[in-house]
């Protein structure tokens, strides 16, 4: 009898989890889905690499929402089992109330460990990924949109005019380049030829000159090829490669403790770092430990009533996150007890909500 209760509560409670990771989920990528939509649309950028970022973003998302989805799934079912009298007919059968707590336990627990496995092997190489894919989409700005027969700007003071422009093979020909000096003349050339290749502008036969202040002051410069190079922001992205301490697993973020240790380097920051990142993924337990006997007490069930339970207890835990962050930064808490502040406060009010719903 017992298994069948456990295998019934425990596909209500992965029902409603899937359900709340849906709707929690959903609300974290309006913000990026509307972003990625405008790099697409008025910024040029392929679908493919757009669609990239999206799923490199997916994982440092779940990781948030799964502890909020896990306190949805156990108000929902166990307020619809107290609501619907199954809570007191299982207590009448025999069924300990702790029995069916330690039911939400263990699945809140599970959620926790699949958390921390998530956080340490996944969300620090997505993370990785998804930084260097957006610094290329940022700073790698794109080519102009180019005319004929019209002016326009190609970036880093160069204004251009072209006469010809073959789409086939990307090539502007017979074209005038104004290039603008800080505190000098511009310099002009008029070239047959220009291609973008990479991060700059391949010029070919053409004349420059450059105007100094007097009117006899005039040099001239025939070339076969010229570059024109554009600044870093065009495709200096490759060059990043330093991880944060968010981009870190807990062993890479131990190790780097260590380094910085010994060189007399303050690691504070990076200490909260490491016990944040073991303190989030139990929030699904501790949201157990809150979320299953308010909604007994509560009487009261529905999706509704679920959701808006889940919205006001996870800004209550992200207030007390805010507070244990600055007593920690503050110095006026160890790292440790600053970081998990919230997680002790929501469980200590979980247990006397499950003593006031045992009675």
């Amino acid at each position: 009898m017992l298994k069948i209760i456990d295998r019934y509560i425990y596909k209500n409670l992965i029902g409603s989890f899937l359900f709340g990771l849906f709707i929690f989920t959903t609300i974290f990528l309006v913000d990026l889905t509307m972003e990625l939509v405008d790099f697409v649309i008025n910024k040029g950028i392929p679908v493919v690499e757009v669609l990239k970022l999206f799923i490199f973003s997916l994982p440092s998302i779940l990781i948030l929402t799964f502890p909020m989805a896990t306190l949805m799934g156990g108000l929902i079912t166990f307020g619809k089992l107290s609501a619907d009298k199954e809570i007191i007919a299982m207590l009448t059968c025999g069924i300990s109330y702790y029995r069916l707590i330690r039911i939400a336990l263990i699945f809140g627990l599970t959620i926790s460990l699949l958390t921390i496995m998530f956080n340490e092997f996944v969300v620090p190489k997505t993370n990785v990924l998804r930084r260097k894919i957006f610094r290329k989409i940022t700073f790698k700005k794109p080519i102009p949109k180019i005319g004929e027969n019209v002016f326009f700007s190609g970036q880093d003071g160069l204004t251009f005019f072209v006469r010809k422009f073959d789409k086939k093979n990307d090539a502007l020909q017979d074209l005038i380049i104004f290039e603008k000096r800080f505190n000098r003349f511009p310099a002009i050339i008029i070239a047959k030829n220009a291609k973008w290749k990479e991060n700059n502008w391949e010029i070919y036969n053409g004349i420059k000159w450059d105007f100094e202040p007097t009117e006899k002051s005039v040099d001239r410069m025939d070339f076969t090829k010229m570059k024109l190079y554009m600044s870093g922001s065009y495709g200096d992205y490759k060059s990043y490669s330093n991880k944060r301490a968010t981009d870190m697993s807990l062993r890479e973020l131990s190790s780097e403790i260590k380094k910085l240790k010994k060189a007399n380097i303050n690691v504070k920051d990076l200490i909260m770092e490491f016990y944040f990142k073991t303190s989030l993924p139990f929030a699904s337990l501790c949201f157990i430990f809150i979320g299953v006997p308010l909604a007994i007490n509560t009487q009261r069930s529905g999706k509704s009533i679920g959701i808006g339970l889940s919205i006001l207890i996870i800004f209550f835990y992200y207030l007390l996150m805010s507070v244990g962050k600055a007593l920690g930064k503050g110095s006026i808490l160890p790292p440790f007890i600053a970081m998990w502040f919230q997680n002790v406060i929501i469980i200590i009010i979980g247990l006397i909500l499950m003593k006031k719903a045992k009675k």
